[in-house]
């Protein structure tokens, strides 16, 4: 079964929308539980220990050809940043997916 691009955007867009609900919740950004279904991401959630963004660029000593991961996670207590960019390959193509990914992060 070959999927067309909408189907890929919306798994991409509900697979985000849940890893961002997880994260927001255990950060204790959020305290309205709601099913990730429903959850709908702010671009930026804050804290004192954290900051999490969603779908923004971000500024880098490095030009880089894409510099807006799908989310953002700034732990400010060890000032560990996490940059996490999803993809929802099909099995046939998933090698390739992690290829163009990292070459996308590094500029290479």
């Amino acid at each position: 079964m070959r999927y067309n691009d909408n189907t890929d955007n919306n798994n991409h867009r509900n697979n985000n929308n849940n890893n961002n609900n997880k994260l927001a919740e255990a950060a204790e950004l959020i305290e309205d539980k709601s099913p990730y279904c429903k959850y709908k991401p702010a671009n930026v959630l804050e804290n004192d220990n954290f900051k999490l963004y969603w779908n923004r660029s971000i500024i880098t000593d490095k030009t880089i050809p894409s510099n807006r991961p799908d989310i953002t996670l700034m732990n400010k207590k060890t000032k560990n940043t996490f940059l996490i960019d999803v993809a929802v390959p099909n099995t046939h193509n998933l090698a390739k997916t992690i290829t163009d990914k990292k070459k996308l992060r590094t500029g290479e």
